[in-house]
This record gives C-alpha cells, structure tokens and sequence, in this order.
C-alpha cells in the first residue's frame, strides 16, 4: 500500500472521527439541527444575520441593510461581517434548508473542521499521529466550548 493512500485512510480516519466526537460533544444538536437552538441569544441572531446577508448579496438590498433599527440603513455593520460563514450558508440555504438549520450544521462542521485542523498542525509539526490525535481533542473539545454549544 502507498504512502499516499495510507495518508488519505489515516485522513479520512481522523476526520470521522472528530465528526463523530463532534455529535457527542453537541448532543441533542445534531438529530434535531433544523430546530433546535443552544441555549443562547446569539444563535438566532447569527441565523437571521446569515439569511440576510445571503439575501442582500442576491442583489435585493444593499449588502449591510437590516430589518433592524429602522429607519437606519446598514445595520448589518453594526455586528460582526460574516461573510465567509454567508458563502457556506449560500448552498444550504439554496437547497431549502432554515437558515437556523444552515446555521447549526455550519457550528457542527465548525467543531469538526477546527479538530481536523489542529491535527493537521500538530502532525506536521511533530510527526506524532498521537500527539496530533490530542492537539485536536484539546483544541476542539475543551470544556469552555461545550460551554457555549449548550
């Protein structure tokens, strides 16, 4: 077996594997994604602020224009730019998900994707596919971020 294909199995290994830690760490998020919102005021916010901007990059409003704070124009600017997290959104929401479902399933992937990439630092650096295992795991399931996702 080649040293390519074995780093694509080990990748791929590693990447389900925090995918699945990730549905644990988030429990009940995933099952029921398309309705259910952690306990927090900014989830709902941050799904309305990602429909918006997905909305107004359509061409339909200017781009920071919100339905909030009216009369004034460009209330988007008030809170965080969220515009990489809109392109992600952009599909899923085309596809007819709720944007509080786009919502979650970007916080799932979110978690995901940071232990994977922690991974892939510490491998790099260190060439311990053990160490990097760990890197992940500390990095994206420490105790202050299950915190926030509950």
């Amino acid at each position: 077996m080649g040293s390519r294909s074995w780093n694509l199995k080990r990748g791929a290994a590693v990447v389900v594997f925090y995918s699945a830690l990730t549905v644990l760490f988030t429990w009940p998020l995933a099952p029921d994604f398309s309705s259910r919102v952690i306990a927090h005021f900014d989830p709902p916010f941050s799904a309305w602020r990602l429909a918006r901007l997905v909305h107004n990059a359509r061409g339909r409003e200017p781009l920071f224009d919100g339905e909030i704070f009216w009369p004034a124009r460009q209330t988007l600017a008030y809170s965080d730019a969220t515009f990489v997290q809109a392109v992600f959104a952009w599909p899923l929401l085309a596809a007819g998900l709720t944007p509080l479902a786009a919502l979650n399933l970007l916080t799932l992937a979110g978690v995901a994707g940071s232990a994977t990439a922690a991974y892939v630092l510490a491998r790099r650096l260190t060439g311990s596919t053990g160490a990097a295992l760990v890197a992940g795991l500390v990095f994206a399931f420490a105790p202050y971020r299950r915190d926030h996702l509950k």
